[in-house]
């Protein structure tokens, strides 16, 4: 029974010490030639270039043996050149499973050809924390980089010429543990009905932030994706008719939440804060942006 909760995704000791890893069958060769990287092929195919961390001629007979082992295939005479690199491919599976658990990452990876894992991060903020992990884990700094795009801006004003209201309904004040729930209520004031056109499968983001007295954005919106949990879908109001405007079919008082935390994810101190808001109208190229009044409220303790 103690087995069925063990975790499934492997642990092996490297330079980097014991560590979880995704398994792959880089990692599978790396098992059986721990200096093996990487090898790739014309097209696939031989030649072949291999990477390995340390070139010596048992390092060689080590990797060519886990080669037929694990693909099948003899690779003798067939390799083009032996090229020496930095990170082995278990070593950089182990720090893919480390970078990966760090606050603020969207994805991990490794691009072709590169001896380091690539984390994304959904704002700059979280770089110090996301190395830090690494330094705890004993996992150099060079053997991850780590790619954050700047937060995105809230619009300066309204460019959309319709006949509408727009608003962020929020209250004055919160404290405790209770975060700071908001909705985007958006009414259609003309004769004719309102449409937000987006193209198939994509959608527009509503683009909050958060600003103390001090005009410092203590919560900026992350760039991510184009559709996130705070987007508003290809919607339709009719005229006369009020909505809210985040994931409308979703629920008719969709709320969005803040936890009351900056990017470090420390709790913001009491005093007064402003919402500032933004979303487009579209997707595209000539997207028009409307601009919702700021909303202040108090944050008390």
């Amino acid at each position: 029974m103690l087995a069925l909760l063990w975790p499934v995704i492997p642990l092996a000791s490297t330079s980097f010490g014991w560590h979880f890893y995704a398994p792959s069958q880089e990692t599978a060769i790396a098992r059986r030639a721990p200096s093996f990287a990487e090898m790739w092929g014309s097209n696939g195919q031989g030649p072949w270039v291999i990477r390995l961390t340390e070139d010596t001629p048992a390092n060689r007979e080590d990797i060519l043996q886990a080669l037929q082992a694990v693909k099948g295939h003899d690779y003798r005479g067939h390799v083009k050149r032996w090229e020496p690199v930095k990170y082995s491919a278990l070593e950089l599976a182990q720090a893919r499973v480390v970078a990966a658990g760090g606050k603020g990452v969207n994805g991990v990876g490794q691009l072709w050809r590169e001896n380091w894992v690539t984390a994304d991060l959904e704002l700059p903020h979280h770089v110090p924390a996301a190395q830090e992990r690494l330094r705890r884990a004993g996992i150099p700094l060079d053997a991850v980089h780590f790619r954050a795009v700047p937060p995105r801006e809230v619009a300066p004003r309204t460019t959309w010429d319709a006949s509408f209201r727009a608003w962020l309904e929020a209250p004055e004040q919160v404290g405790g543990r209770t975060p700071l729930t908001f909705i985007l209520w958006f009414e259609n004031t003309g004769q004719q009905d309102l449409e937000f056109v987006f193209e198939p499968g994509r959608c527009g983001t509503l683009v909050w932030q958060v600003v103390n007295e001090s005009g410092e954005v203590v919560r900026p919106q992350p760039a991510g994706g184009t559709c996130t949990t705070n987007s508003i879908g290809p919607t339709r109001v009719a005229a006369g008719k009020r909505v809210a405007l985040v994931d409308p079919q979703q629920d008719s008082r969709r709320e969005v939440s803040w936890d009351l935390r900056d990017p470090f994810g420390k709790r913001v101190p009491a005093g007064r804060y402003t919402l500032q808001a933004s979303f487009p109208t579209g997707f595209g190229g000539n997207v028009e942006q409307v601009r919702l009044p700021d909303v202040s409220f108090e944050v008390r303790r």
